[in-house]
């Protein structure tokens, strides 16, 4: 068969075609650290077969113009860093660069909480967790909340969904987002996965689903807040709120997520005393 007899062909078996293969390593250990990377890049499915476990017999997942040019990954260049600027923070490592592979060491303000990995001085290696991704000195405590929520710094990290959120700035770092502004608000979550309110949301959110989905943690918005709030002050019901054919619960007033808010947004809008009542607020 011709599966069979394609090894030296496809790059992944020696010239005879005998189903044996061979890592093509520049440097040692080379391909243990492509290893999440054998299913998206295809260059890599041919450099390391054995690492990520490559029939020799299924050549022909391989383009014949792909294997004659393989990639060739060497060890990423050194040099010194500067020190990063992290909010609420100080950056304790001495003299004015880093040297390369050196940790960084921060301390942060009183009344912040230090969060996410290590990181060190590197040039940036697409193979290597992402050293953009900065230790955070966030304000954590406060699980109670008014308004929207956007006082909210608590730990909370489940949605009403049941999913765990991720981490805001890996999403935004991931660039899977389907809009800009999706982008900079992930952007604006910092180096963690906590919920948060960073805009007109009705509660604290994440996002869930490689960042497709704005899930939310809380049911309803609490009492308080500005005037802007769902029940910053006193809401009354609307006429259409009670017009004829109009079939509504005030549970009907809780939320999920992003997609919950536009079919719900029409009873906060129109029937605000019910689901403010019903949020505990009047």
């Amino acid at each position: 068969r011709i599966r069979v007899k394609c090894g030296g062909t496809c790059g992944v078996c020696n010239e005879a075609g005998t189903p044996r293969c061979i890592d093509q390593e520049d440097f040692d250990g080379q391909c243990r650290g492509f290893v999440r990377y054998c299913r998206l890049v295809p260059a890599i499915r041919v450099k390391c077969p054995v690492t990520c476990r490559i029939d020799p017999r299924d050549c022909h997942q391989f383009g014949g113009g792909l294997v004659t040019k393989v990639v060739r990954y060497n060890p990423p260049p050194t040099g010194k860093c500067y020190p990063p600027r992290i909010a609420h923070a100080r950056v304790l490592n001495s003299g004015p660069l880093l040297n390369p592979g050196e940790q960084l060491q921060v301390e942060c303000e009183s009344g912040y909480s230090l969060i996410g990995d290590n990181t060190y001085c590197e040039i940036q290696n697409t193979f290597k967790p992402d050293s953009r991704r900065l230790p955070a000195c966030v304000k954590l405590g406060n699980e109670e909340y008014k308004g929207r929520g956007a006082d909210y710094t608590g730990t909370l990290s489940t949605t009403l969904s049941g999913r765990t959120c991720q981490n805001w700035l890996a999403s935004a770092h991931q660039g899977k987002f389907m809009k800009v502004s999706r982008g900079f608000d992930m952007m604006e979550g910092g180096n963690h996965n906590y919920c948060r309110n960073f805009g007109d949301d009705p509660v604290p959110y994440c996002f869930t689903l490689n960042g497709q989905i704005k899930d939310y943690c809380f049911r309803l918005p609490h009492c308080g807040g500005s005037r802007t709030d769902p029940c910053g002050e006193i809401k009354e019901n609307r006429e259409d709120c009670y017009a004829e054919g109009v079939d509504i619960e005030p549970w009907d007033c809780a939320f999920t997520n992003e997609f919950s808010r536009a079919r719900r947004q029409w009873l906060w809008d129109f029937c605000g005393a019910m689901c403010c009542e019903y949020a505990g607020c009047q």
